[in-house]
């Protein structure tokens, strides 16, 4: 039986996909704060040894090659060859490992200075990075092997709402322990819920005085406003849907229970997107991926 030439494309993929995930997966188990400040401040990084970078990609080249190898059938009256060969439709499935090379990115020297929205990757954004990856490489997989699926759009529609809340809420307990939060305008719109609840009207100078904000706000608030209006009363910039929306979560639980209400609209908001796109193109893929994106 002739042996069938091994294809170059399937070996790279998987070598390439298995050395960008070991890398990965070393600085995913580091950490990284700023020393001095969010702006101006130091990055200063805390990175595991070097032996174990060795080990993790040596780790993910076993997995990742192990899982682009297949053994060849034997046929009716045919004694298969004892070789391996490369399947290239599982090593195709690894592409999206290569997406986890951003993860490198607020490591680089200059860039995350810039933009500093890029260290979330250093942060609680990574594990988000490589659910999607995974759940990218398994649903490659299932589409090109031929797995069958009978989607439920219920269970499915409720499995998005929960892992969305899931990474919001563990978001949120990771940037809630920095002391910026509340920040922004944020505290401006609790400032309004809180008149409305306990004043009944949107005058807010009053809550300022009594020093209402320091519920949830450990410094000085000042009230948010161009000039007083016509009755001489201050009232805020700011809209007041939000705050109206936000007063039963307010009265509730108080600011903790309003960004768990913000957290649940979100999630709900992505349950509904992934409904919509499913219905518009009929592909599981796609609406799982809009929704990932």
């Amino acid at each position: 039986m002739r042996s069938q030439l091994l294809s170059a494309h399937p070996v790279r993929t998987a070598l390439g996909a298995s050395i960008v995930a070991g890398v990965a997966l070393w600085f995913s188990r580091g950490a990284m704060d700023v020393v001095g400040g969010v702006e101006t401040g130091a990055r200063v990084a805390m990175l595991p040894s070097w032996p174990e970078l060795a080990g993790l990609v040596v780790l993910l080249l076993v997995i990742c090659v192990a899982g682009a190898l297949k053994r060849p059938h034997a046929r009716s009256g045919v004694v298969a060859e004892r070789t391996l060969s490369w399947d290239s439709t599982r090593a195709d499935a690894l592409r999206p490992l290569y997406a986890l090379a951003l993860l490198l990115v607020p490591y680089l020297p200059w860039l995350p200075d810039r933009v500093p929205a890029v260290r979330i990757l250093a942060g609680p954004g990574r594990w988000w990075l490589w659910a999607v990856a995974i759940g990218q490489v398994i649903w490659i997989l299932a589409s090109r092997i031929g797995w069958k699926f009978q989607l439920d759009r219920r269970i499915a529609s409720f499995a998005i709402f929960g892992v969305s809340l899931a990474v919001y809420a563990s978001t949120w307990a990771q940037v809630s322990q920095t002391g910026f939060f509340p920040g922004g305008d944020e505290p401006h719109y609790l400032v309004i819920t809180q008149s409305l609840l306990r004043d009944h009207d949107f005058k807010i100078e009053n809550n300022h005085e009594r020093g209402d904000y320091a519920e949830y706000f450990p410094s000085r608030l000042r009230p948010d406003y161009r000039a007083r209006g016509r009755n001489g009363e201050i009232y805020s910039i700011h809209p007041v849907g939000l705050p109206i929306l936000a007063a039963p979560a307010y009265a509730l639980g108080g600011y903790r229970a309003v960004v768990w209400f913000l957290m649940g609209v979100a999630a709900t908001t992505d349950a509904l997107l992934w409904l919509w796109t499913l219905t518009l193109t009929g592909s599981g893929a796609a609406a799982t991926f809009a929704w990932a994106a």
